[in-house]
C-alpha cells in the first residue's frame, strides 16, 4: 500500500498513503498499537478522529464538516491562511497530552535517533601548529522544547549525558547530549551496535565510531592519521551529498 515520490530538486523522497481505507485499517491500527512518544502523538490522536468520522460519511453533513474543522485546526501548525479566509471562526478543540513509559524501548531509541539524532566530530586547528589539530565531538538529539519531558528519558536510559534548552530563530529546543569519550565508547556505541540505524545515518554512525575508537586507542595523535580523520570528517552527514 501507498505510494513513494521522488524529489530530486529538494533529495528527499516521500511515502505517501491517501487511502482512506488503508489509513483506518492499517496506518492508525500500527500507531494504535506502537504509540508516538513526543508531541506529534497529539496531532495522530486528532487525525485519527477525523479518519472515523470520514469513515462513517459525517463530513458530508453541516455539523461533521464544522467540527472536522475544530479539529483540524489543532493538528500540527493549526488552520492555514488560506482555509482561514473562508472559515474565520475556527476553534480549536485543543490538544491531547501524550502519556510516556516509564523507560523507553530500545528499538524506539534507534528509530527515533534515526530521525533526529546526530554523530558529530569537527576540527579545531591549533594556533601554535597550523598542521595539526584537536577534535571536538559529541552525540547529541534534538527535539521542541515542549518534548522536554520525553527528552529527560534518554539520561537514564543510556546512563549518561546532559540536557540544555536552547533558541533557535525564536523556537525554544531542548538537547540532549553525550561529549565525554568513556561514555560514547562504553554506552552509546554499545547501544548502536546492538540495535542498528535503519537509514542512510548509519553511515555516519560508522564513521564516527572508527574516529571515537582512533581517538580512545591514541591514534589520533599521528600526523598522519589525522588526514585520515580529515578526509572521513568531509563525508560526514550533509557533505556526503
Amino acid at each position: 500500500m501507498g505510494n513513494i515520490n521522488i524529489r530530486k530538486n529538494r533529495k528527499i523522497s516521500v511515502y505517501r498513503v491517501t487511502s482512506l481505507k488503508d489509513l483506518n485499517d492499517v496506518i492508525l491500527v500500527h500507531f494504535t498499537n506502537y504509540p508516538l512518544l513526543t508531541s506529534k502523538y497529539s496531532d495522530f490522536s486528532l487525525w485519527a478522529k477525523i479518519i472515523k468520522k470520514m469513515l462513517m460519511k459525517e463530513h458530508l453533513g453541516k455539523k461533521g464538516f464544522s467540527d472536522i474543522l475544530q479539529i483540524y485546526a489543532s493538528i500540527n501548525r493549526g488552520v492555514s491562511k488560506q482555509v482561514s479566509r473562508f472559515f474565520p471562526n475556527i476553534v480549536p478543540c485543543g490538544k491531547i497530552k501524550v502519556i510516556l513509559p516509564s523507560k523507553l524501548d530500545p528499538y524506539w531509541v534507534s528509530g527515533f535517533v534515526a530521525g533526529d539524532g546526530s554523530f558529530v566530530i569537527g576540527i579545531r586547528k591549533k594556533k601554535t601548529d597550523n598542521k595539526t589539530f584537536n577534535l571536538y565531538f559529541n552525540f547529541f538529539i534534538t527535539q521542541h522544547s515542549k518534548d522536554f519531558e520525553l527528552i529527560k528519558l534518554f539520561i537514564p536510559f543510556f546512563n549518561c549525558g546532559t540536557i540544555i534548552i536552547r533558541f533557535s530563530n525564536k523556537i525554544s529546543r531542548c538537547d540532549y547530549y553525550v561529549q565525554d569519550i568513556n561514555s560514547i565508547i562504553k554506552k552509546i556505541i554499545p547501544h548502536f551496535e546492538r540495535y542498528p540505524l535503519e537509514n542512510i545515518k548509519e553511515l555516519d554512525y560508522l564513521d564516527f565510531k572508527l574516529i571515537m575508537n582512533m581517538i580512545w586507542n591514541k591514534e589520533h595523535l599521528n600526523v598522519n592519521n589525522q588526514i585520515i580523520i580529515s578526509n572521513i570528517i568531509k563525508r560526514m552527514n550533509n557533505k556526503k551529498f
